[in-house]
């Protein structure tokens, strides 16, 4: 009863070598499944009450990504600046995130973004899931 009230969340490790290019995204995701990453609902209203998928695009590359965080207010006040209404803020592990890319058509060819707004943001490539590869 006490280690899970006491429990500490997992950070993120590896990121400097993920970064220098020392870490493949299958490595680094690998080495993280089980760190704790905040990240909302895909599917949400904006300012006019209109669904829609969020998601923020790599214009050079033309990849989009699901943007999460390592700090559950850095998740709060990104989502409230980009117009994001009435979102939740889940908790949860690396590799659940990048499972749930797969539980829907429109999700499954996004990469998930760690970070999006700090000055070195971690960019998990799409198709990347933990422990098996690249997803065809």
């Amino acid at each position: 009863m006490f280690g899970k009230m006491f429990r500490r969340k997992n950070r993120l490790i590896s990121v400097e070598d993920f970064i220098a290019g020392k870490l493949s995204a299958q490595e680094f995701a690998d080495l993280n499944a089980d760190a704790t990453v905040c990240y909302s609902t895909p599917f949400g209203e904006d300012r006019a009450g209109r669904t829609r998928l969020w998601v923020l695009s790599n214009h050079e590359n033309d990849l989009q990504h699901y943007p999460a965080f390592t700090a559950k207010a850095e998740c709060n006040r990104f989502l409230a600046a980009i117009g994001r209404q009435g979102f939740p803020i889940i908790e949860g592990d690396l590799r659940t995130l990048l499972d749930s890319l797969d539980s829907h058509e429109a999700l499954a060819p996004l990469g998930v973004v760690i970070d999006p707004q700090s000055p070195e943001p971690i960019a998990i490539d799409p198709g990347v899931r933990v422990g098996t590869g690249i997803k065809e």
